[in-house]
């Protein structure tokens, strides 16, 4: 799901002649589904009670990038829908706080033992 905001960020910033308002409303419109994901996604997590031995593990669970992406997604979003094209410079930060939090739990999920 991380993995995925980059890429609906491109592909919502390639469409041509599109106007800030529109693209503003978008970018959030995206912010909000992906943070409903992830909390549906977490949740199911908690439920499973699937809790690590490991300390790395449970501090990367409780840094986690997610919530920090969608509040830059939405940030850029909003800041565009004011009419500051500044704002699509969050979205930079969003993408490889999003890449580089992608990479940390994928690394997790293969050395961390199943049981």
């Amino acid at each position: 799901m991380v993995f995925m905001l980059p890429l609906m960020i491109a592909l919502l910033l390639l469409i041509p002649r599109q106007p800030s308002a529109a693209l503003g409303i978008e970018l959030i419109i995206l912010g909000v589904i992906h943070g409903l994901g992830l909390a549906i996604v977490g949740r199911g997590k908690r439920k499973a009670g699937r809790r690590s031995n490991s300390r790395l593990a449970r501090l990367v669970d409780v840094i986690t990038p997610n919530v920090l992406t969608t509040v830059l997604v939405l940030a850029a979003g909003a800041s565009v829908l004011a009419g500051h094209a500044n704002g699509l410079y969050w979205l930079a930060a969003a993408v490889v706080i999003a890449l580089i939090g992608g990479l940390a739990n994928a690394w997790l999920f293969l050395i961390l033992d199943p049981d």
